[in-house]
């Protein structure tokens, strides 16, 4: 073999290399192709699933989130607890409603301001939780609970926030 009959690409041990076969679907017989568009629409399928289905823990974790919110109010307010505190208590549970409402609605703003208070309320309650644990096991499991909550909101919705998903309905379009 001379230098003329040299394949142009060579290896490192000077065999000719061979080039890929291209298995994409303009390149592939017909039945190859219409596997490959058919595997394409299940992954389009199952990704939409899997969004319906990320709405829906969203919301979930949302509602459980301010229901148990709205179950700590008696123990958040006591008899000795003054007209401030408690106003402080009731406008902090009505916000929280209305901003998680308005996040469920699609509003982007109440999303991100959702995301912020739960980012903040984990990181204020979460170290506090084992000196908690010590002095009142009962109210420590109060705040467990609440700070799980919280924590699976912001989890879900900056899931949610990253995917670019549309708007958070309330009910599925029928």
């Amino acid at each position: 073999m001379t230098r003329a009959d040299e394949p142009a690409v060579l290896d490192s041990a000077r065999r000719p290399v061979v080039a890929p076969v291209r298995h994409d679907s303009a390149h592939a017989p017909a039945p190859e192709r219409a596997a490959l568009a058919s595997k394409r629409a299940r992954s389009f399928s199952r990704l939409r699933a899997d969004a319906a289905r990320l709405r829906r823990a969203l919301a979930v974790s949302t509602c459980v989130m301010v229901a148990w919110s709205l179950f700590e109010v008696p123990w958040e307010i006591d008899l000795s607890s003054s007209r401030e505190q408690t106003a402080a208590v009731i406008a902090s549970k009505t916000m929280l409603l209305l901003i998680a409402a308005l996040s469920m609605r699609g509003r982007r703003w109440a999303r991100y301001l959702l995301l912020f208070i739960c980012l903040t309320s984990v990181l204020a309650i979460g170290p506090e939780l084992p000196a908690e644990f010590d002095r009142a096991p009962w109210l420590a499991f109060l705040s467990s609970v609440e700070c799980f909550a919280k924590l699976a909101v912001l989890l879900l919705l900056a899931l949610y926030l990253r995917s670019g998903s549309k708007p958070l309905p309330l009910r599925e379009p029928g």
